[in-house]
């Protein structure tokens, strides 16, 4: 009987612990789940307002609660299924240290506005940036930002750097867009651009080239293949109109090479 209660006593302490951590467990993803549900809330609001719901006032309300919780570690790998459903762009690297955020803020015509923010796990924590709209920017020189698109592309280089490339295109009216890639490194605690791109001339940070809605339905535009070591950039008209044919860089260890001599066409593109 000794024994039994002996037994007991030190099984106690560890249903304890157990439930213990069983319910801060469902506590942390409650916490998650409530975050992914209130994105999605704001969201719904922008996108489909009702009862004299007010747009601006809708954007400046999600982008005062997304720098809140984005000082949350656990966003660069949450999923965030129902904020993703309503409308907001979350595109994450493999590695899971960035994080590119956008959504269309539903104020404009056929020229589309977008709010842009990026989520980098640094040397000391995580950190966060607004991108665009750049503070400042108003009138003619309004900074209409990006939606990011596709994966989150990266590559590692021979020095043991991670590059991380997102691809995004811009909105300006219809059927005139911008199509774009940037090349960006984490250093210590920050999150910068860097010359990964290295064309005839120079070291360039990013590339973009025209593009139009009717190229977007049928084409990939900016893309990588080979396990992200080649790059394709589309050669397109003035307007945005496909030719066919792209650039194509090689990626060297340490940065993607322009290759001059290569004549690269959209069917003999394949893999990632």
């Amino acid at each position: 009987m000794k024994n039994c209660k002996s037994q007991m006593a030190s099984i106690f302490p560890c249903l304890m612990i157990i439930l213990c951590i069983k319910g801060a467990l469902a506590a942390e993803a409650q916490s998650l789940d409530k975050i992914d549900a209130t994105i999605a809330q704001f969201i719904t609001r922008i996108e489909n307002p009702s009862g004299g719901d007010d747009i601006s006032t809708a954007n400046t309300q999600l982008l005062a609660y997304m720098k809140r919780v984005l000082a949350d570690s656990r966003l660069l790998g949450a999923p965030l299924p129902k904020a993703h459903q309503a409308g907001l762009k979350a595109n994450r690297s493999e590695d899971g240290r960035v994080c590119f955020y956008s959504w269309d803020d539903e104020t404009g015509g056929t020229m589309h506005f977008f709010t842009d923010l990026v989520q980098w796990k640094g040397k000391n924590g995580v950190h966060w940036l607004k991108l665009h709209p750049r503070e400042g920017a108003e009138g003619p020189n309004y900074d209409r930002g990006f939606f990011y698109h596709d994966d989150l592309h990266s590559v590692r280089t021979a020095d043991g750097n991670t590059i991380y490339m997102p691809t995004y295109r811009g909105i300006s009216s219809h059927p005139d867009h911008t199509d774009g890639i940037t090349a960006y490194s984490i250093a210590g605690d920050k999150l910068v651009e860097v010359p990964a791109f290295q064309a005839k001339s120079k070291s360039l940070t990013s590339i973009e080239v025209p593009a139009s809605e009717v190229e977007w339905d049928e084409n990939d535009l900016i893309t990588f293949k080979d396990h992200a070591q080649t790059l394709l950039i589309p050669i397109t008209t003035k307007d945005g109109q496909v030719t066919g044919h792209f650039l194509t860089y090689r990626f060297d260890g340490h940065k993607y090479v322009f290759d001059e001599k290569a004549h690269e066409k959209a069917n003999q593109r394949s893999g990632k």
